[in-house]
């Protein structure tokens, strides 16, 4: 095989932290087979050819990323302890996080999919009576650069997670974590049971999950709407089997074909939970809104609002508190609120600027990165009601 073709896009040095010890095999459940492999590659686990580019040139830029988050990772788990805010490790943290939330299979066919829905339903409107519109279910609409999209995305979002707090979560629970093939998971338990579409990254109640082994986890999560465990402390435990089961159905909500599990990892446990979740994981993970703002004899004006499924795993955890009141049932024609709507509307409208090639990409990185980390915390005024 070509060197750098077979590209992974969950890295062996992740995949490690929950192999069999001998830094080569990992646990594989394959969930369309329903099948458990105990002793698998980790060199052809998460991978494809050529996924990034045929060249090399992401790969190797993604091989310097991972030695440094791999660094990072191993010092966490020794020490028991999360690097400060706002200095080069958190930047190295949020970049390892976001890099690795965009940057799977499962989010370039989110991508996919949101550019068809989205277009399909421009040309509905625009061409209401053409015999196009009919035959539009044949054909699926994709983007040519998809990855390169997505890992754009990752980049350009990543400064709006600043304001994030995080804590290290201590599974003291005896039931172990696992990681699918989209590890990381955006969440938002405020917005829980709205079905509003609150899990990007500027919404107010974001909460990021990322398991970092069987029995530790990091949680981010936006301070204005949760408090969790003490506020002195930077380890929050979890204790009931039942809690560390909610964090890992987030992950069989989020695969796209395998879970990666530790041999600490209960296999009888793993079918049980596989024929729970064989009827209610997404076929269709992109809901798309169409309201009619204006129809008349002057002109139709539509809003079209996309975003993800909403999330059927209730993270109710007992050393999370929410500190907001609870959304009721949220308009489709409205969009969550933003933590820090100002700071969104900036680092937005510079990310247009570097999409349309009218700002480099160093001079969005100094604006939105370097000098809000010398500035450290931002005001926030956002909060979750209307």
């Amino acid at each position: 095989m070509p060197a750098n073709k077979n590209q992974h896009f969950v890295p062996k040095m992740y995949l490690k932290l929950f192999g069999n010890g001998d830094g080569a095999s990992i646990g594989v459940f394959n969930i369309a087979a329903e099948r458990f492999i105990p002793i698998a590659s980790i060199r052809d686990q998460a991978s494809k050819a050529w996924f990034y580019d045929r060249d090399g040139q992401v790969e190797h830029t993604f091989g310097t990323i991972e030695s440094r988050a791999a660094r990072l990772l191993d010092q966490i788990l020794w020490h028991d302890r999360l690097p400060p805010r706002f200095g080069g490790a958190h930047h190295g943290l949020l970049t390892f996080v976001s890099l690795q939330h965009e940057r799977t299979q499962a989010a370039v066919a989110e991508m996919n999919e949101r550019t068809d829905k989205y277009i399909k339903a421009m040309l509905r409107h625009q061409y209401a009576d053409h015999e196009m519109v009919e035959n539009l279910h044949l054909v699926k609409i994709s983007r040519n650069d998809a990855v390169a999209e997505s890992l754009l995305a990752a980049h350009l979002g990543m400064p709006l997670l600043y304001d994030l707090k995080y804590k290290l979560i201590e599974n003291v629970s005896g039931r172990a974590f696992f990681i699918s093939d989209a590890p990381v998971i955006f969440h938002n338990h405020l917005y829980y049971g709205t079905r509003a579409p609150a899990d990007g990254y500027a919404n107010v109640g974001l909460q990021i999950l990322v398991p970092i082994g069987p029995w530790r986890a990091i949680l981010f999560y936006d301070d204005v709407a949760y408090a969790v465990g003490s506020p002195a402390g930077s380890i929050a435990r979890l204790v009931n089997p039942a809690d560390a089961m909610r964090i890992n159905d987030l992950q069989w909500e989020a695969a796209d074909k395998n879970l990666y599990v530790s041999p600490e990892t209960d296999v009888d446990e793993l079918y049980e939970r596989c024929r729970h979740w064989k009827t209610k994981r997404e076929t269709e993970r992109i809901m798309l809104t169409d309201t009619v703002v204006r129809d008349d004899h002057l002109e139709k004006r539509v809003r079209l609002g996309i975003g993800r499924q909403p999330s059927k795993v209730s993270l109710n955890l007992p050393f999370v508190r929410t500190t907001l009141p609870k959304p009721g049932r949220w308009p489709e024609e409205e969009h969550p609120p933003l933590r820090d709507p100002e700071w969104a509307h900036y680092v937005t409208s510079l990310a247009e600027m570097v999409q349309y090639e009218q700002l480099d990409y160093r001079d969005f990185v100094r604006r939105t990165i370097v000098a809000p980390r010398a500035r450290g915390h931002r005001k926030r005024s956002a909060r979750a009601g209307r």
